[in-house]
């Protein structure tokens, strides 16, 4: 069973009375009176005029200028109606000198104060309530495996028996269903270790997705779905055989002695349903009408966010890859060596130790390792040494690609390895050049971070500061939403594209993407080979596509293309998979090319491992981090100058 956020109901404090002395004038009730008359007045005008004023034309007049401005020194002084330790300090020695003690408990009554701490919790509870935000992190997710070989016949559900980690998301205890419990964008894996051709499918309420049908053509290996899916809380979602040209079987030990999982499946919040949004043209409207004072209180809010331990609101900032070009050979019970890494943050990789990760936060990550071997193998991903049987994934065939996923806890200090845990034929050959002429990327571990470990709760706060705030809140929100390095609303810009006609594709020829099935801030017209960023930042990419022929991919940027995401296998009629963190920026444009395959010109298989039509490629990126700088430059190799660096800078306020 799943765990949910803790929320509260915000408490109702009643303020002290204070009885007045017999001895105060009714005078002083009248004025009382009249300033809370007056500032119940400029409150509500304040609301009304500075959640929409950024909309209005600007004044011409200077008189209307002026009256203007006034407004919103008035205004302000009621919105600065928090006081901090030192404020309060303050305050009392001030009121000393007040010579009328009915005067100053008039004032004190008339003109209430917060303390700082109280106005951020208010805040706090709004964002973490809003649902078109996502401030920390996926709060929804789900990673469960099958440990039982399965006979499971066309149109026949898969079912999973060993529940690893969730959270907001439900499952039978042992069955086929899964149900999030969070409305939002969430990507979806699902591998299976199957003998021989198949074709699966993901249904959603009982309807077959038509834009997750996938298969192979050879067995022995690893079928492998991922896509985007917008959810609704409460879907009912299932994995079928749909529709293989019979029944197949999932296999445990699969290229080992250890039983390993036949069955994997992963599912991850990366956005809200409805995700917030503002134009940034309207982004020095919206600051020019902003006082100083809401900005100051807004800048200190964010601030306190961003070191809060139970937000993220920067995204998923912590994150590397960890790669290797060179061929090994991994004996049993020994690691995968790495030699490069790619934008890594808040992870450490040592070149003295080469096999070796560690964490440097804690949390909840998405782990994907893959490697090209020459021989049927099996591997686990190890935490602290100790393999981690979950992960545990092997393939009966040699070159071709194993892959593994995983959804888990780590803590600070964790040592995370990939293990030959324990490969049947003993020694691993991992090669290299897979598919092609080029260096390939032939073992990839790629990491981050998807929530925190300590969960966000709702706490009270007095309803007088709900009431007090309750206009100002969509101005933070709004002033948040501007920030370039935040990332307050899940995945900025996400894209998942497909084709499921066949393609012949010459060496140094792109692939034609036909059909989109989610766009986000991504720009992509249906038919073309090239995809349009729109917003600067660090994006996880996958491809996927099969072929009849060994065959080499690279992504290209501008029409370079980028040596970190060059991939290959050596054997056809299965599935060539990319996968990469790549820094982008605003305007490149991207394609995926055949580079450069030994055997030319590669066909793309049409529904493979089935009947019904299927994806013979699929594109898929989200943004994960709108900061461009790793805190950790990578050893091996040295930097390259990048000429677009200074894209990534961050602006300046003026």
């Amino acid at each position: 069973m799943s765990s949910s956020r803790v929320k509260s109901h915000k408490k109702d404090y009643s303020s002290d009375s204070s009885s007045s002395s017999s001895s105060s004038s009714s005078s002083s009730d009248s004025s009382c009176k009249d300033k809370k008359d007056r500032k119940k007045h400029c409150h509500k005008k304040d609301c009304d005029n500075e959640s929409h004023n950024h909309h209005h034309n600007k004044p011409h007049s200077k008189n209307h200028s002026r009256n203007h401005s006034r407004s919103n020194s008035e205004s302000s002084s009621e919105i600065e109606c928090y006081s901090n330790d030192k404020e309060i300090s303050k305050n009392k020695k001030h009121r000393k000198h007040h010579k009328d003690s009915s005067d100053s408990s008039s004032n004190s009554e008339c003109k209430r104060k917060f303390n700082f701490w109280d106005v951020y919790q208010y805040f706090k509870n709004e964002l973490l309530e809003d649902p078109s935000l996502m401030v920390a992190g996926s709060d929804a997710y789900m990673y469960i495996t099958s440990t039982v070989p399965e006979q499971v016949p066309q149109t026949h559900s898969f079912k999973f028996d060993n529940a690893v980690t969730a959270f907001n998301v439900d499952r039978y205890p042992v069955g086929s269903s899964v149900f999030p419990r969070e409305d939002g964008v969430y990507i979806l894996f699902f591998i299976c270790s199957t003998d021989t051709a198949a074709q699966f499918t993901v249904f959603v309420n009982g309807v077959a997705q038509p834009y997750t049908v996938v298969g192979s053509n050879s067995g022995a290996g690893q079928v492998v779905i991922r896509q985007l899916l917008r959810l609704k809380k409460d879907d009912n979602v299932v994995l079928r055989n749909w529709e293989s040209g019979n029944s197949i079987k999932t296999n445990l030990y699969q290229g080992g002695n250890r039983p390993g999982n036949s069955l994997t499946f992963l599912l991850t919040k990366v956005g809200p349903y409805n995700p917030a949004s503002v134009d940034c043209k309207n982004e020095h409207k919206f600051l020019e009408h902003l006082c100083p004072k809401k900005k100051k209180l807004f800048d200190k809010v964010i601030k306190k966010l961003i070191l809060d331990k139970e937000l993220m609101v920067k995204g998923f900032n912590v994150h590397g890859t960890f790669a290797n070009r060179v061929s090994q050979i991994i004996s049993v019970n020994s690691d995968v060596v790495f030699n490069e890494n790619f934008n890594v943050i808040g992870l450490s990789w040592d070149p003295l130790s080469p096999s070796e990760i560690k964490v440097l936060e804690d949390g909840v990550y998405k782990l994907f390792f893959m490697v090209t071997t020459n021989t049927a193998a099996q591997f686990s991903i190890t935490v602290n040494g100790v393999p981690v049987d979950s992960t545990t994934q092997g393939t009966n065939k040699g070159a071709g690609q194993l892959t593994m996923r995983a959804l888990l806890e780590l803590k600070q200090n964790d040592i995370i390895t990939v293990r030959n845990y324990i490969s049947a034929n003993g020694n691993v050959v991992i090669s290299e050049k897979a598919g092609g002429i080029n260096d390939t990327i032939s073992a990839i571990l790629t990491m981050f971070k998807v929530a925190n470990l300590i969960k966000p709760t709702i706490k009270p706060v007095d309803c007088k500061i709900s009431e007090h705030y309750k206009c100002v809140y969509p101005l933070l929100k709004e002033y948040m939403l501007y920030k370039e390095k935040l990332q307050i609303a899940g995945s900025k810009c996400y894209l998942s594209t497909i084709s499921s006609s066949a393609q012949n594709v010459d060496v140094d020829q792109t692939f034609k993407w036909s059909t989109n099935c989610i766009e986000y801030q991504m720009e992509h017209i249906q038919g073309n080979d090239y995809v349009t960023v729109e917003k600067t930042g660090l994006y996880d990419l996958f491809a996927d596509i099969i072929t009849d022929e060994p065959v080499q991919l690279a992504l290209f940027v501008n029409n370079n293309p980028d040596n970190s995401t060059i991939f290959g296998r050596d054997s056809g009629a299965n599935r060539c998979l990319m996968r990469q963190f790549v820094k982008l920026n605003k305007g490149d444009i991207l394609s995926i090319k055949n580079w450069q395959s030994n055997g030319g010109a590669v066909n793309s298989a049409e529904n493979a491992g089935g009947h019904q039509v299927g994806m013979s490629c699929m594109w898929m990126m989200l943004m994960l981090d709108p900061e461009c700088n790793s805190q950790v430059p990578p050893p091996v190799p040295p930097p390259v100058p990048n000429p677009c660096h200074h894209l990534c800078q961050p602006k300046h306020n003026k």
